[in-house]
C-alpha cells in the first residue's frame, strides 16, 4: 500500500515538474528569459510559487533546466553523428560537409518542438550573458569535440577564421530557427516543399562555402 502511495506521489511530482517546464518554455520563447515572470509561469502551469521553488529553487535554475531538457537529446545526436564521421576517417582531414551536418542537422530537426526555434534563438541572441554563461556546462563537450573536428576539417585555417566562421554558421542556424516565418515574407510567395532536409542541405552548402572562403580554400572546394 505504501509503495503504491509513494509511486503515485512520485508521478504527481513528475507531472507538476513537467507542467512547469512546459509553461516556462512557452513563455521564455514568447517573451524572453528576462521578461517572463515566475507569476506568469505559475499561472500558465496552474501551480503555485512553492512548486517552482521546490523543483527548481530559482528562475535562473528553471531557465537552465528548460534549455538542458531540449539540448540534451540534440547533444547526443550531434556527438553520435560526429563519432561516426571520426570512425570513418580515423586519420587526416575530416570531410567538412559531414562535420557541419553533424553539428546542424540535430538542431534543425529539433525545430519540430513548437517553442524550440524561438527558445534557441533567444538563448543565442538575447542581450546579456547570463543565459549563455549558465548553459556553458551543458555545451562544453559539444564545443570541445567540434572545435577539434573543425580543426581537422580545415587544417589550413587560422583559429580566428575558424572561430568567426563557426560563429557565423551558428548565427545563421539560430536565425532560421527563431525567424523562419520571415522566409515567405522575403520570398513574397508561399514556398512549396520547404522540408527540414532541404533547409539542412542548403544551410550546409551555404556555411561550408563560407568556412572554406575564410580559410582561403574556396578554389579547392
Amino acid at each position: 500500500m505504501n509503495q503504491t502511495l509513494d509511486h503515485s506521489a512520485s508521478e504527481a511530482k513528475s507531472e507538476t515538474k513537467d507542467r512547469i517546464l512546459d509553461a516556462a518554455e512557452k513563455l521564455f520563447a514568447q517573451v524572453g528569459f528576462e521578461a517572463a515572470s515566475l507569476r506568469q509561469i505559475t499561472a500558465e502551469a496552474g501551480v503555485n510559487l512553492a512548486a517552482v521553488n521546490y523543483h527548481f529553487q530559482s528562475k535562473e535554475q528553471l531557465a537552465q533546466a528548460v534549455m538542458v531538457r531540449r539540448l540534451k537529446p540534440i547533444t547526443k545526436a550531434r556527438l553520435d553523428l560526429l563519432d561516426r564521421v571520426e570512425r570513418e576517417h580515423p586519420e587526416g582531414e575530416l570531410p567538412l560537409e559531414q562535420v557541419v551536418e553533424a553539428l546542424l542537422r540535430p538542431m534543425i530537426l529539433a525545430h519540430g518542438s513548437p517553442s524550440f526555434g524561438k527558445l534557441f534563438g533567444r538563448m543565442y541572441t538575447e542581450p546579456g550573458e547570463s543565459m549563455r554563461l549558465r548553459m556553458r556546462p551543458a555545451l562544453e563537450e559539444t564545443v570541445t569535440r567540434f572545435r577539434a573536428a573543425f580543426e581537422r576539417a580545415l587544417p589550413a585555417s587560422s583559429v580566428l577564421d575558424r572561430t568567426l566562421g563557426l560563429h557565423f554558421m551558428i548565427g545563421s542556424a539560430a536565425h532560421y530557427l527563431a525567424a523562419g516565418s520571415l522566409l515567405e515574407l522575403i520570398a513574397g510567395q508561399t514556398l512549396e516543399g520547404l522540408s527540414f532536409d532541404r533547409v539542412i542541405e542548403r544551410l550546409i552548402r551555404y556555411t561550408t562555402a563560407g568556412l572554406r572562403s575564410l580559410a582561403g580554400e574556396e578554389k579547392n572546394a
